[in-house]
């Protein structure tokens, strides 16, 4: 039997509130390359709906295979089950509440077609509300020509700051297998680390069509701080860990200086925001946060004391500004 060429792996726990949007984008373009594509469901023990909703599809559709793990395992190793799991040489990460748009899934295989030797894939996408209305301004940065990676290095430089998002990702299955993944599971970002190990020595592909539709986080979207505001801090010290982690697997120092400093100016907007609801585990914050960006001087005159001061100052402001408002717009 000849190997599929895509393997499109949705990591599930719970999703059942949008999981069919995902489903339903997916196969409305499967006509025609039935055999050379896959969905495969990696279920985290939901405790929801979603695997019957999941049978349903299944029933009319046979390229699905759905997999329940006996207990939540956690993101990370969920996501490593999918490659285990998955037939295809490559994989096609998609998150369970982001939809694929219109024939994008023919564009990618011709791009696999073409880039032959092609490890990793990025694909830009388009930022969208709860609704998937896409936003008429883009909030974060935008690609707006494909570019061939040789290595790490450019892939990193060029795709700004934007392959966190695991939809835009498609990894060689075997890569992915052949990493070292296991020392990044537990900190929610093991498809970042798995991609700085796999970029090392293989090549990447940026792609410029907005191929996936992300519904942000800005639009009330709980799954991207299921542990409430405070843990929205967490994993940017991952991410750091993993960046600094970059200078020992012979990456340019440009290349991870630049990414530790796009976390660190995005790190103050997040201070400012879990601090108007409130944090509790300061403590520990404050430690970690040293340790991630105690080497810049103005984290110690601005970003900590902003952290430690006291919340009920933040929400203070806030009724400021909201009666300031207000008394401007009667007048």
């Amino acid at each position: 039997m000849q190997k599929l060429l895509l393997s499109i792996g949705i990591p599930t726990y719970n999703g059942s509130k949008h999981i069919k949007e995902a489903l339903d984008s997916i196969v409305a373009q499967i006509k025609g390359i039935e055999q050379e594509i896959e969905i495969v469901i990696s279920d985290n023990a939901s405790t929801d709906e979603t695997p019957q909703i999941i049978k349903e599809y299944q029933s009319q559709y046979p390229i699905i295979r759905y997999f329940r793990n006996e207990e939540n395992l956690g993101f990370d190793k969920n996501v490593d089950l999918l490659f285990k799991r998955a037939q295809g040489k490559y994989v096609w990460l998609l998150s369970d509440d982001d939809t694929l748009e219109k024939n994008s899934i023919s564009v990618l295989l011709n791009k696999l077609t073409e880039y032959k030797n092609t490890s990793v894939v990025f694909l830009n996408y388009a930022e969208c509300d709860i609704n998937m209305k896409e936003y008429p301004h883009r909030q974060r940065a935008d690609i707006y020509q494909d570019i061939y990676c040789e290595n790490g290095d450019i892939f990193f430089q060029r795709s700004k700051f934007l392959f966190g998002l695991i939809s835009s990702l498609v990894i060689e299955t075997e890569a992915w297998n052949q990493s070292d993944v296991a020392k990044y599971i537990g900190g929610g970002f093991v498809h970042v680390g798995v991609l700085v190990e796999i970029l090392q020595n293989h090549s990447a592909l940026i792609i410029s069509d907005k191929l996936v539709n992300l519904r942000t986080p800005e639009t009330g979207n709980e799954r991207w701080r299921p542990h409430g505001y405070s843990a929205t801090l967490q994993p940017g010290f991952e991410l750091v860990k993993i960046f600094k982690g970059m200078k020992d697997l012979g990456y340019e120092k440009k290349t991870y200086t630049y990414l530790i400093d796009n976390m660190y100016r995005a790190n103050l907007k997040t201070i400012l925001c879990v601090n108007l609801y409130g944090v509790n585990n300061k403590k520990e914050i404050a430690v970690n946060m040293i340790k991630s960006y105690g080497r810049y001087p103005t984290f110690w005159l601005i970003h900590l004391p902003f952290l430690l001061t006291p919340h009920i100052v933040f929400k203070m402001l806030r009724r400021i500004k909201h009666f300031l408002n207000n008394s401007i717009n009667k007048k």
